[in-house]
C-alpha cells in the first residue's frame, strides 16, 4: 500500500493477509532428504545422535524414520521446541505443534497477543492472535472430528489483549456456535455430546478421557477456564500445581442459601479463587 504498518498489529494483520505466515511457518510433510519425495513408510526409532539425544532439540526423545520408496534412503526427523530444528530448511517435517510455537514466538517478538488453543481428546493444536480493532482473540478453524472441548492457553511472552491468565479459557461453545451455525449446529453438539458420555473413550481422537471426566464431574463451562487461570497464575508464580481447594464449610452455606446445585457452587467457588462474596454474586448472576 505504499506505507509502512501503523505498529505491531497492523504488521501481522498485513502478513496474515498475504499469507505469508502460512509460508513462513506453515505445516510441512516430512520429504526424503536425498530427493525430496513424499513416499514411503514412517517408523520410529530410539535417539542414536548427540542431536537427536538432547531433549532441547528432541521434544518427544523419539526419532521418526522416513523409509524413502523413491530412492531407499531412510531420513530421520523428529518433534521439537527448537527453532533450529523448527526452522530446519532440509525438508524437515513440522506438524501443528512446531507451527503454533513458532508462531506464538513470532508474535511475542513482535509484541502481539497470541494464544494456543487446543482441542480436547484430540491431537490438534493452533494459534489465534489478538485484535486491538476488535478487541477480541481472532478465532481458528477447527474439524468437527474426535474432540469434546476447545481450549485456551494464553502465551507468557509480552503482547497486546488481556494477558496470559485472562487469555486462558473455555471455548467450546464459540466454536460451535461460529463453525457450525444454523441446522449444522444440533449434529455437532450431538457428537461432541456423544463423546463426552462415552466412558471407554473409543469416540476421541485420542482415546483419552478428559471431556468425560469434566462431564462427570459436573465442570462445566465457567469452571474449566477457572481450572486453567488457576494452572496459569500457579505455573507463572513457580508452583509445581495448580490449587483448586474450596472451603467446604463455604459450599455447604452458599448450596443452603441460595438452593442450588452443590457442583454449580463448586465452580462458583473456583472461579471466584475462594472469595465467598464474589462467588455469591455469579450464582445470583
Amino acid at each position: 500500500e505504499g506505507r509502512p504498518a501503523r505498529g505491531p498489529a497492523e504488521l501481522w494483520n498485513k502478513m496474515s493477509s498475504l499469507n505469508l505466515m502460512n509460508w513462513m511457518f506453515g505445516y510441512k510433510q516430512s520429504r526424503c532428504l536425498e530427493c525430496g519425495s513424499q513416499k514411503g513408510r514412517t517408523t520410529v526409532d530410539a535417539p542414536r545422535t548427540d542431536d537427536e539425544k538432547n531433549r532441547q532439540f528432541n521434544l518427544e526423545g523419539r526419532v521418526y524414520v522416513l523409509h524413502c520408496a523413491d530412492c531407499g534412503k531412510q531420513t530421520r526427523w523428529w518433534r521439537s521446541q527448537a527453532p533450529e530444528i523448527c526452522l530446519n530448511p532440509n525438508n524437515w517435517g513440522r506438524r501443528c505443534g512446531e507451527q503454533s510455537d513458532m508462531k506464538v514466538w513470532f508474535a511475542g517478538y513482535m509484541g502481539v497477543g497470541n494464544r494456543y488453543v487446543i482441542s480436547v481428546d484430540n491431537d490438534h493444536i493452533w494459534t489465534e492472535s489478538w485484535n486491538d480493532a476488535e478487541g477480541r482473540f481472532v478465532q481458528g478453524h477447527v474439524h468437527g472430528n474426535g474432540w469434546t472441548e476447545i481450549i485456551a492457553i494464553g502465551s507468557s511472552l509480552p503482547g497486546t489483549g488481556p494477558g496470559a491468565v485472562m487469555a486462558s479459557e473455555h471455548l467450546t461453545e464459540r466454536y460451535l456456535e461460529n463453525l457450525w451455525p444454523g441446522d449444522r449446529n444440533g449434529p455437532q453438539r450431538s457428537k461432541v455430546d456423544a463423546r463426552r458420555r462415552d466412558a471407554t473413550g473409543k469416540s476421541t481422537q485420542l482415546h483419552t478421557l478428559i471431556g468425560y471426566a469434566c462431564a462427570r464431574g459436573g465442570l462445566d463451562a465457567a469452571g474449566v477456564t477457572a481450572v486453567l487461570r488457576a494452572a496459569h497464575e500457579d505455573y507463572d508464580a513457580g508452583r509445581p500445581l495448580a490449587h483448586l481447594g474450596v472451603d467446604e464449610a463455604a459450599v455447604r452455606n452458599l448450596t443452603e442459601c441460595f438452593g442450588v446445585d452443590e457442583v454449580l457452587v463448586r465452580n462458583a467457588l473456583i472461579t471466584a479463587r475462594g472469595n465467598v462474596d464474589r462467588a455469591a454474586t455469579l450464582l445470583l448472576g
